[in-house]
């Protein structure tokens, strides 16, 4: 347990919980800093109950705190060394190395690998995240720390949907009878491993991670190009088989409410 008093504001919070300490000081920086008031860290304190992640998120996405010095103040507080992450390029080989459950869950992802040591790119390095992501890894971890936003960045380039569509895709038979496919997609009661019900739903939810506004289906002359438009921008997303056009339509309309 651990109690904060602010040095310049009357505010008080106790807190209990495995990262409850660390909380303390990355506040407490912050709060130093003029990066955040003393009446904010306290509601943070009381509401994430010393779980390091929550209250960063909270500190981030709720009270304004910048990237760089939250990621800092979380180095200070763990001994764990922040990174600059603009040169990071993750190797195709590390992709999906770790449970995309457990990545997702201690917002944590492998980044390099050195020798038989695996590099991790984290946002809270408590003690039950590192053996959760070292359990997954099954050899040794080196951590790195970056602000939990920046982390969800590389997990959501990891963790796309490719994979599951490529293999989806090759289920489709392209020389059936393309209006058959489609008659079957538009069934509502259609079974949910189908196929075709499952390929939307993995471009849909690739669609949501990616913070998409509206999908975009465009039929050109031998493929099925997918774009998402993201912060205004459209952005090529997948290219498929164009016999799968029929099918993919049909679903996507019966999911919006479309006739």
């Amino acid at each position: 347990m651990a109690l904060f008093k602010g040095s310049k504001e009357s505010s008080t919070a106790t807190v209990e919980g495995e990262a409850a300490a660390e909380c303390m000081k990355v506040g407490q920086s912050l709060v130093d800093g003029g990066h955040l008031t003393a009446e904010n860290m306290a509601t943070a304190l009381s509401t994430a109950n010393g779980d390091l992640l929550q209250f960063v998120d909270l500190l981030l996405g709720r009270f304004g705190a910048g990237r760089t010095e939250l990621a800092l103040a979380v180095s200070q507080a763990t001994n764990v060394p922040a990174v600059d992450t603009k040169g990071i390029t993750i190797p195709d080989e590390l992709k999906g190395v770790l449970d995309e459950k457990v990545v997702r869950q201690n917002c944590a992802v492998a980044v390099a690998s050195e020798g038989n040591t695996l590099v991790v790119l984290c946002a809270d390095p408590s003690p039950g995240r590192r053996k959760a992501i070292e359990a997954a890894a099954g050899k040794p971890v080196k951590f790195f720390l970056s602000d939990p936003a920046t982390v969800r960045t590389f997990i959501d380039q990891v963790y796309r949907a490719d994979a599951d569509i490529d293999r989806l895709v090759q289920t489709f038979d392209v020389g059936d009878d393309q209006a058959k496919m489609a008659a079957l997609a538009a069934e509502v009661s259609v079974d949910d491993q189908a196929p075709v019900v499952q390929l939307v739903t993995r471009i849909v939810s690739q669609a949501m991670r990616d913070r998409t506004s509206d999908i975009h289906v465009e039929p050109l002359d031998d493929i099925l190009r997918v774009r998402f438009r993201i912060d205004g921008h459209l952005v090529e997303a997948f290219k498929l088989p164009i016999g799968v056009h029929a099918a993919l339509t049909s679903r996507l309309k019966v999911m919006s409410g479309m006739n």
